[in-house]
């Protein structure tokens, strides 16, 4: 059976061709067609999570896991608004979503009926595309036209760089009736065309490549699975490329600046022998903030930024080449079609300042105390093979690029947007994808915001939620300025004495605390290994006053 609301059930149709297979949708009554007519299906898998922020998010999860677009269905007014957060992420990470927003009638918008906001073009310039079905569709040529905007929808959502897509769904009523299911619409294939390079272009990009020696990469984040690092490895090995990655880049290779800011802290003044003649960026947004401006202010001579859309990214402000194409695949070609030897000077240099670096951040941890730094450095080093590790913004995602990226684990961060809303959300929705151990580690401030994402009802025994308690937004007092305030307590940090206990009783999730590292590493076995019906919290608390100081003396005692 399906709901009498011909478009709606043929677009369940159409969306079940195009390999979509996961529904989210929020409790609601005006989207009762598409309800009825998604769990009627067994083609898709449906579940409901009644907060319309978090279920966005967790829809994010689910898409990051799969690749494929994920279905989001709301009630009419401000249920679609709760979506936005994650549609903008979504939007910018390149991330596939459909969002369905169920509404009123179109004759009563702005008529103060209940319920009923401007939802037409809701998300504005941050979907890819926005389309509103023709309302109560029954003839021939209306019914055409919401089947294609539902093939195309599908398609657009993930051709180019994948992205949000949105349809507006008027419904009068009744919207409870059903029937039988017997009408077949037109699907519509999309056949995207493979990119390559003219060979004059290749000409020029490694006559361009012999005449600059000091050669530098840096990779940004990227979904693990899509890489294929042979070609870049050759570049490391024979032709002393220098590699900087990021933890979210899932990049590993023989020889990789992986902590960058560890490794370039104090160079800002003596760059000289650093500076790169070429630099070639790939994958999404950077996170350390030190490179940006170090870059900034010590250009390259030629910048290439190699991504699949050919948008004009100028992150450092010196780009002067755009590079449409796969980067990995770019990487491989390029390592066939290039043969002069890097500068082994500029290689060395880099390779000896990141491994003294390396050596005396080792040597600071090892004395370190009981703070942020220190837990870090423990939990990086005992998350399992496999796992699939969420990092929070802002300080985890932060204090993870001080840490050799592993090779056995797999990065997420929601950088798109850099919030801190729904982070929980999204390593939940993956947890419950892939049905893989998925670790989220939080601070306490995004942990709390994200609250509402331990009310989903299939909350997943793969997933574990690791909450760093500092009382506060600690980020606060590592960054320049807020410390400078007499509103640094109250506005900026917004210290508070919350914990995360109550909130496990609420939810009957299993609950860990520890304050010390000797009850850290009793605990992280059972937290890690144990058989847990529903996700475990461990709630770690450190020193809200020392964290920064610390850190300050770990940055202090590497350029020593």
């Amino acid at each position: 059976m399906v709901s009498n609301k011909r478009s709606v059930a043929r677009m369940v149709e159409i969306l079940a061709n195009h390999d979509v297979g996961n529904v989210v949708f929020s409790p609601g009554s005006r989207n009762a067609p598409l309800i009825i007519s998604f769990n009627e299906d067994d083609r898709f898998k449906c579940t409901s999570i009644h907060d319309e922020r978090v279920a966005a998010f967790f829809a994010l999860g689910i898409a990051q896991y799969t690749g494929d677009p994920v279905v989001l269905s709301c009630t009419s007014g401000s249920a679609a608004y709760n979506y936005a957060p994650a549609v903008a992420e979504a939007f910018f990470q390149g991330i596939p979503l459909i969002v369905c927003t169920a509404d009123r009638p179109i004759e009563w918008v702005d008529q103060e009926d209940g319920q009923t906001i401007r939802q037409r073009g809701i998300y504005g310039n941050h979907v890819k595309k926005s389309f509103e079905f023709i309302q109560e569709a029954n003839e021939k040529d209306e019914l055409w036209y919401n089947d294609r905007m539902v093939n195309e929808a599908a398609i657009v959502a993930k051709s180019g760089k994948p992205g949000p897509v949105h349809i507006n769904i008027p419904l009068r009523e009744p919207i409870y009736d059903v029937v039988e299911n017997t009408e077949q619409p037109k699907i519509i294939h999309a056949h995207p065309a493979e990119y390559s390079l003219s060979q004059d272009t290749w000409s020029a990009l490694v006559k361009e490549w012999d005449a600059n020696p000091k050669r530098m990469v840096i990779i940004g984040q990227t979904n693990p699975g899509t890489h294929q690092l042979e070609g870049l490895s050759t570049l490391v090995e024979k032709q002393q490329l220098v590699v900087m990655t990021e933890t979210t880049s899932n990049v590993v290779l023989p020889f990789q600046i992986d902590c960058i800011d560890q490794t370039i802290e104090g160079l800002m003044d003596q760059f000289e022998k650093y500076q790169p003649d070429l630099l070639i960026t790939a994958g999404g947004e950077i996170v350390s903030k030190k490179i940006k401006a170090l870059l900034r202010k010590h250009q390259p001579k030629h910048h290439w930024q190699v991504n699949q859309t050919g948008v004009v990214l100028d992150t450092f402000q010196s780009l002067t080449r755009v590079i449409k194409a796969n980067p990995f695949q770019f990487f491989d070609q390029l390592s066939k079609q290039a043969a002069t030897t890097g500068d082994e000077r500029f290689y060395d240099t880099w390779q000896r300042q990141t491994d003294s670096r390396k050596s005396k951040a080792s040597s600071f941890l090892d004395r370190c105390e009981w703070s942020d730094l220190k837990v870090f450095g423990e939990l990086l080093n005992a998350i399992p093979p496999k796992t699939q590790l969420h990092l929070a913004n802002s300080t985890p995602i932060r204090y993870s690029q001080l840490f050799n990226t592993r090779s056995d684990i797999t990065y997420f961060c929601n950088r798109g947007t850099s919030g801190i809303d729904g982070s929980t959300s999204t390593a939940a929705g993956m947890a419950y994808a892939s049905e893989k151990l998925t670790t989220i580690i939080a601070g306490d401030t995004s942990f709390i915001y994200d609250s509402n994402a331990l009310w989903i009802r299939d909350l997943s025994r793969f997933l574990r939620i690791i909450v760093i308690n500092n009382k506060g937004g600690n980020i606060f007092r590592i960054i320049p300025g807020p410390d400078t305030t007499k509103q640094m307590e109250g506005y900026f940090e917004a210290a508070h004495d919350v914990a995360a206990d109550g909130l496990a009783q609420t939810f009957d999730l299993p609950y860990y605390a520890c304050e010390n590292q000797e009850q850290l590493e009793e605990i992280l076995p059972i937290f890690f290994e144990s058989d847990f019906q529903k996700p475990p919290i461990l709630e770690i608390t450190t020193p809200q006053l020392l964290n920064d100081k610390i850190l300050k003396q770990y940055f202090a005692y590497i350029t020593s």
